[in-house]
């Protein structure tokens, strides 16, 4: 893609925050258009996280931003899965990051697209491991492409910015795991730090700086 046609501005917390409230917004629209379906997933979020170009592009700096994935993931329910065909939008609205010009007229900023997945893991489950555990597992295509590219968390509120996903990256002083943006240790178990290549040290991996 022509660089022209990306943001290079920096992704900072209140623009994840901006995107979580957005992405909120438009789960509050879904839940009650159908309550007896989707409308299940109320207060079964895990966590919501930022994905694809945008994602990568708060790790490393440098990839670029045509516009924003994000995406929730929720407590699977065990008579109803989340809708996996839904995807919302939402206009970013005026901002350092511009617009992409390739989208429709209306759309004042970068556009926001929404998406969501159920999960196999209890409400309350740890929304980290249980989003690196579904991409690990590269069991869908879905996954497979996420997993291509970053993962960061914009909800829960305690955790915006922490790096999902790749889980090592390069950074300014060096390579840090995905816990955050300037930690050295992972909490993970042993079978999935040893994929990764790490050293398994009892509950940690280290990230071999």
């Amino acid at each position: 893609m022509d660089e022209n046609v990306r943001s290079f501005a920096g992704i900072e917390l209140v623009d994840l925050l901006r995107l979580g409230d957005l992405a909120a917004d438009a789960e509050v629209e879904l839940f009650e258009r159908n309550p007896a379906g989707s409308g299940r997933y109320a207060g079964r979020l895990l966590g919501r996280a930022l994905c694809q170009g945008a994602a990568l592009h708060y790790v490393d700096k440098h990839n670029g931003v045509k516009d924003f994935d994000v995406w929730s993931f929720y407590a699977q329910h065990e008579e109803w899965p989340f809708p996996t065909r839904w995807r919302g939008t939402r206009d970013f609205g005026p901002s350092k990051f511009g617009r992409y010009p390739g989208d429709p007229a209306h759309y004042i900023g970068r556009r926001v697209d929404l998406l969501g997945r159920s999960l196999p893991v209890p409400p309350g489950a740890d929304p980290t491991d249980a989003i690196r555990r579904y991409l690990a597992a590269a069991e869908t295509r879905s996954s497979r492409e996420l997993a291509a590219k970053a993962v960061v968390l914009i909800y829960p509120g305690d955790r915006v910015g922490e790096i999902v996903w790749p889980l090592v990256h390069s950074g300014p002083g060096g390579v840090y795991s995905g816990a955050g943006p300037m930690t050295v240790v992972l909490r993970m178990g042993s079978e999935a730090a040893a994929w990764a290549g790490g050293t398994v040290t009892t509950d940690y991996w280290s990230a071999g700086t």
